[in-house]
């Protein structure tokens, strides 16, 4: 446990330490890089299930999507994406897998690079560089003191499975308890870097948004869990102490990140 929670402080602070120093386009491309490693490894997961992808091409189009999300914020890469991967799964047609190679490519890049593409988004919403950042970060801070909150008080008071077929590990407790950490955590940052945020921004207001973001971290974990048991494996990879692999290490950011944006837009435009 405090090995999977050093590797998450860590990891998350280097990236956040990138974006202050180096700007955005660093952490565009650690982005792009986790990104590309979680989908090749989702790819490996569906593989071991018998979905068998054209996965080069699919992360082709991922990196189309994470770094054209930044570069042409006006132009949408996904639909270019659908039509790439169509004419590649005419390649399969021989062996009769065309349609499995399609939607296996398809999923990996609409449930990683897609999605993770909205913590882009979101720094376009903000009305500076620096602001756009924190708003970002924010995103990310809320979904991962979930899981953080969740593991310890899961550990602590879990008595009530959450979801014993996908992850019997989990419990309702500890869902609650992560929810809360996120509430908290949120609020104070918030209010400590009151100062990067965009006006409107306010700590109530971030901390309410906090609640659905945690739980859609918490579904989009799951989501990860029952594609492991399906594939048979505990971890996605083992580079990361504690952690597994990079779609272990991103998993509940998946979900969080479009949510995130909407909330984003929700507190800035609609006030």
């Amino acid at each position: 446990m405090i090995k999977r929670i050093l590797s998450t402080v860590g990891l998350w602070s280097f990236v956040i330490l990138a974006l202050f120093t180096l700007g955005e386009q660093a952490g565009l491309w650690i982005l792009a890089l986790l990104a590309l490693a979680s989908q090749e490894e989702l790819y490996r997961l569906l593989g071991k299930i018998g979905f068998h992808s054209l996965h080069k091409l699919g992360l082709l189009c991922g990196l189309l999507i994470v770094a054209g999300s930044y570069y042409f914020p006006d132009f949408h890469f996904l639909p270019l994406s659908v039509a790439i991967c169509s004419c590649g799964a005419l390649t399969r047609l021989k062996g009769g897998r065309a349609l499995h190679s399609l939607m296996a490519t398809l999923f990996g890049v609409l449930f990683v690079p897609y999605l993770l593409q909205f913590l882009v988004q979101i720094i376009h919403l903000g009305n500076n560089e620096i602001s756009g950042i924190f708003l970002a970060i924010w995103v990310v801070v809320a979904v991962k003191f979930t899981d953080v909150g969740a593991l310890l008080v899961g550990m602590k008071f879990g008595k009530h499975k959450l979801a014993p077929k996908a992850s019997p590990a989990k419990t309702w407790e500890g869902a609650v308890g992560g929810v809360t950490t996120a509430v908290i955590v949120s609020t104070l940052y918030t209010v400590i870097f009151d100062f990067g945020l965009p006006e409107g921004f306010i700590w109530w207001k971030a901390g309410l948004a906090a609640i659905p973001l945690g739980i859609m971290g918490i579904v989009s974990d799951l989501i990860e869990s029952v594609i492991k048991r399906q594939a048979k494996v505990k971890d996605s990879g083992d580079f990361i102490p504690g952690i597994g692999g990079a779609f272990d290490l991103v998993d509940s950011i998946l979900l969080g990140a479009p949510v995130g944006y909407m909330l984003v837009h929700l507190i800035l435009f609609n006030q």
